[in-house]
């Protein structure tokens, strides 16, 4: 079937506004104006981009977004430094989130049992009163929206309407966690910037997918080291299997999840011994682990953080305010605040009460807007079974999901970069959505949909935000709007907090509960770093990005320490039969180092198995085997069989076999050896003149201290660079195309290894390798000290490739890009050629923005500014660990770094001369783990 949305439509829909126009509904509607970051432009210029502020959403939290528009599409995204979340950066996830709104798989029309109808037709079926005994029930995702939970609140007025939020990825444990321990539902708000110890339990804050990227900068902050004077933190990680949060870990306990919460009860009560405050005594005496743990936090009383992952029970989030309080944390480095997420903590987020209306045969309509609950709900509730009892059933998404057809009305849903909405960061601070361009297809969002249940009349997003907003604000309500949407915050600020204390005798019985023994097995489930909880399973961006830890693409699978794998006779994708409560799923194995012993854990978001879709065939359904009860961790038992299932892994080799690749050092190894990494830097003798010809010379420099492996820069760079993918078996044959690759190494013994990560791009080097073979020099150094490929010359001899020690080029054998959809051809950006077959390609320091800088330094008859030019995978970093610039410069940030005792080549030895360079990576061990 033909794109039905081609770039020619767009360009012909494109008005003179400042937002572009792309319809294929029956109305085009009335002009809506939407407003630039920082100064509106008179009319859309071509080859000028326009960038405006927004904000998107994940589970209901809002992270705040600078959207780059070229000629009314957008083109890339990148984080909004006004916004409280982002910090100005972005995860991979919300990086690729372009991709879902030019998606041709989207739902483009509204159907009933397969036949077109309208939207009158539709909202006649679902808005009709019920009568007596009868309600109609919408299943939403938690939101934040105050537009929108306003809605909630008129259409529950109606006394016939039901409204739950459901989502795999619920904090549910967290707010059960703080009314156990305060009486009420409260979060957490962290300053890692004032602490000196990190205790996470079973928490992968550094992620940046689940919690506000604000948290991985600050924790960032306390990692870097300008002289070996200067002071680190130090961070404990206690967790079933590796994480990103893990490999950054200075000390990490592997346990299964389940015994977290005996992990959690030890520490409290070692802390209470050492404060003074006897509590009740453990049954069993705690590891000399949490001994030492519990010292190290006493000493720095006021200046820690001990936090609880949402994949934990409420019992040990309360230990952990618990010991917040303790140790004089909050007020310092945590204080709490009022939940931004709609009736968090109420029943209304549990799907047990629709199950149980269902059984009543009391839901008479069902309206399911976004989410996909036949697929992602626990096996144990019988939901898809229930699911046909309901007379009317109503599915308003962005794709056919299969939820989506078991309804038997279908409507798009409104994709956030074309709709008008709002919401609250994690702190409270409000933001409004502004859409960058018309409906590409004839979406709602779950406002309109409300809307609809108390005015039949059609009414658009814009309204309807407009509506709340004007009763919100004081004064001139133009200029309210038009300073919110220019700096992509409402000025109203964060939300204050709150003085809570903790209730003892909930604290007291906790300790006094016996600690839950090991399982002979343990399954443990995930949200995948990519795909998340499945709703971005299409995007072929995110499943082609390699996970950060396992380095695996275009799959999920069972996995195994290799205690565990050696103990049960399983190798490398070998399928295993697991069993979780009769209910049985078959995943290849993968053997992963750091893996706690008896544990086997899947990712979900995989095996969604509806046809003709990206996400179509690939990996293992691990909701098959959850349980409402036990939604995270429970009993497995895992069986051998004889097939076998290929994987597509990105990195095979994880050493670095005994090679300086990447450098790292103990904090008091590096105070004692300020210098270590010099014989790694030091210039060698050479023939050539390495002396530059242009006032400007770029090179980059990446702090390992602060670099966490998630990923967010790959993604960055691929939407940037018209990166294409090249699909499962592209990868097993190691033709991924990415420019930019997270290298992860493990040292020491598998079962306790080290993990490091490191950035891997094009190294710019001054003698580059590359050069000297190319018979038609097609790759040259530039005046400013670039590598640079002139692709109508390559003619793919790969020589290149082959004399490139750092393997950073990458050869498109195939025309990527011939079968692209048309739609999704409107997500390239217009500044970066799009290479034909049987070309080299690799990084080029994003030269189009250096250009670009250039050319207006020429234009206003200046010198071009320090942090002018930002490459796009420095721009998106969360933990900040890239710094880009001319080093040229001594007083440049990048030239700073080159002062740095840490900074070294990697290979030195070649003598390559690498623009690019790194900072060694410094861990600060507790001594008292090692002595």
């Amino acid at each position: 079937m033909a794109d039905p949305i081609s770039r020619r439509v767009v360009l012909q829909l494109v008005g003179a506004g400042a937002a572009a126009a792309s319809a294929t509904a029956c109305s085009r509607g009335p002009q809506e104006l939407i407003v630039p970051y920082v100064q509106q432009p008179p009319e859309v210029t071509p080859s000028v981009p326009t960038h405006y502020a927004t904000v998107t959403c994940l589970d209901g939290y809002g992270v705040g977004v600078l959207a780059e528009s070229h000629e009314g599409r957008p083109t890339k995204l990148e984080g909004n430094p006004s916004h409280p979340a982002s910090a100005g950066a972005l995860s991979a996830i919300e990086q690729a989130s372009v991709y879902d709104l030019y998606d041709p798989q989207r739902t483009r029309g509204i159907y009933h049992e397969g036949l077109p109808a309208t939207w009158a037709a539709l909202v006649a079926a679902i808005a009709a009163p019920m009568p007596a005994g009868k309600r109609t029930h919408v299943l939403l995702r938690p939101t934040s929206s105050p537009h929108l939970v306003a809605l909630i609140q008129r259409v529950r007025g109606r006394g016939d309407v039901v409204v739950h939020f459901d989502t795999p990825a619920t904090r549910g444990a967290a707010w059960a966690g703080a009314r156990l321990a305060f009486g009420r539902v409260v979060e957490p708000r962290y300053d890692f910037s004032r602490c000196d110890v990190v205790v996470c339990l079973d928490a992968d804050f550094l992620s940046s997918t689940t919690t506000p990227h604000a948290w991985a900068r600050a924790w960032a902050s306390r990692r870097r080291l300008n002289t070996p004077n200067d002071t680190m933190s130090r961070l404990y990680v206690v967790e079933p299997g590796m994480t990103v949060t893990g490999m950054a870990a200075d000390e990490r306990l592997r346990v299964q999840g389940r015994q977290v919460a005996g992990i959690a009860a030890d520490l409290l009560a070692q802390i209470d011994s050492l404060g003074g405050t006897p509590g009740t005594p453990r049954p069993v005496p705690a590891l000399p682990w949490v001994q030492a743990l519990a010292r190290d936090l006493h000493a720095r009383s006021g200046a820690s953080v001990v936090l609880a992952g949402d994949r934990q029970p409420p019992e040990v989030h309360a230990l952990a305010h618990a010991m917040n309080q303790r140790l004089g944390n909050v007020g310092r480095t945590v204080t709490y605040g009022t939940a931004p997420i709609f009736e968090a903590g109420e029943s209304s987020h549990e799907l047990g009460d629709l199950v149980r209306a269902i059984d009543a045969e009391e839901v008479a309509t069902l309206v399911i807007v976004g989410g996909d609950p036949l697929f992602t709900a626990p096996a144990n509730l019988g939901l898809e079974r229930r699911f046909k009892s309901i007379p009317t059933r109503a599915y308003v998404g962005l794709r056919e999901t299969r939820t989506a057809r078991a309804c038997a009305w279908r409507c798009p849903e409104a994709h956030w970069l074309e709709a008008w909405s709002d919401a609250l960061a994690f702190d409270g601070t409000p933001a409004i959505a502004q859409p960058l361009m018309r409906p590409l297809v004839d979406g709602r969002t779950a406002a309109q949909v409300l809307a609809a249940m108390l005015d039949p009349h059609e009414t658009t997003s814009l309204d309807l935000v407009q509506a709340y907003w004007r009763g919100q604000s004081r004064g001139d309500f133009d200029a309210f709007w038009r300073q919110s949407l220019v700096h992509g915050v409402v000025p109203t600020g964060s939300t204050p907090s709150v003085e809570v204390r903790v209730d003892e005798s909930a604290v007291a019985r906790i300790l006094a509960a016996p600690p839950r023994p090991a399982a002979p097995l343990e399954i443990a489930f995930y949200l995948d770093a990519k795909v998340h909880d499945g709703r971005f399973g299409d995007n072929s961006w995110l499943q082609e990005l390699p996970d950060p830890v396992t380095k695996l693409t275009w799959d999920n699978a069972a996995l195994l320490g290799p205690a565990t794998a050696k103990r049960l006779g399983v190798r490398d994708e070998q399928v295993v039969a697991i069993e979780v409560r009769g209910h049985t799923v078959r995943a290849p194995a993968l053997v992963v180092p750091g893996m706690a012993d008896d544990v086997v854990a899947i990712a979900l978001g995989y095996g969604q198995g509806v046809p003709d879709r990206v996400s179509h065939g690939i990996g293992a359904d691990a909701n098959a085997l959850r349980s409402s009860t036990a939604p995270w961790f429970d009993d497995a038992i895992l069986a051998k069989t004889s097939d076998t299932h290929s994987l597509s892994l990105a990195q095979e080799h994880a050493s670095m076999e005994g090679r300086p690749i990447v450098l790292s050092h103990t904090l008091a190894g590096y105070r004692q050896a300020p210098d270590f990494a010099k014989s790694l830097n030091e210039p060698l003798p050479t023939l050539y003149d390495l002396e530059p010809d242009a006032p400007h010379q770029w090179g980059m420099t990446i702090d390992l201290d602060a670099c966490t492996g998630c990923s967010a820069c790959v993604v960055a760079c691929m939407v940037e660079n018209n990166v294409p993918t090249v699909g499962k078996t592209g990868v097993r044959l190691g033709r991924g195309m990415y420019w930019l690759r997270i290298d992860r190494y493990y040292g020491g013994d598998p079962r306790e290894p080290t993990a490091v990560v490191q950035p891997m791009l094009c190294q710019q080097c001054e003698k580059a390798p590359c050069e000297y073979v190319c018979p038609v020099n097609a790759t040259v150094h530039s005046h400013d000290g670039l590598n640079e490929m002139v692709y109508n010359r390559c003619v793919g001899t790969r020589f290149c490739s082959n004399n490139c020690p750092y393997k950073v080029r990458r050869f498109n054998f195939f025309n990527y890009n011939s079968s692209k959809p048309e739609s999704l051809a409107l997500a390239m950006n217009p500044d970066v050629t799009v290479r034909a077959r049987g070309v080299m390609e690799k990084c080029t320091y994003c030269v189009q923005r250096i250009r670009e800088a250039e050319i207006g330094a020429r234009r206003d008859h200046r010198r071009i500014a320090d942090g002018e030019i930002v490459t796009a995978c420095q721009q998106t970093c969360p933990t900040g660990a890239i710094t880009f610039g001319d080093i040229a410069d001594p007083r440049t940030a990048v030239s700073q770094t080159r002062t740095n005792g840490r900074l070294y080549e990697v290979l030195h030895d070649l003598g390559t001369v690498p623009r690019t360079r790194y900072l060694a990576r410094i861990v600060n061990p507790n001594p008292e783990l090692h002595s």
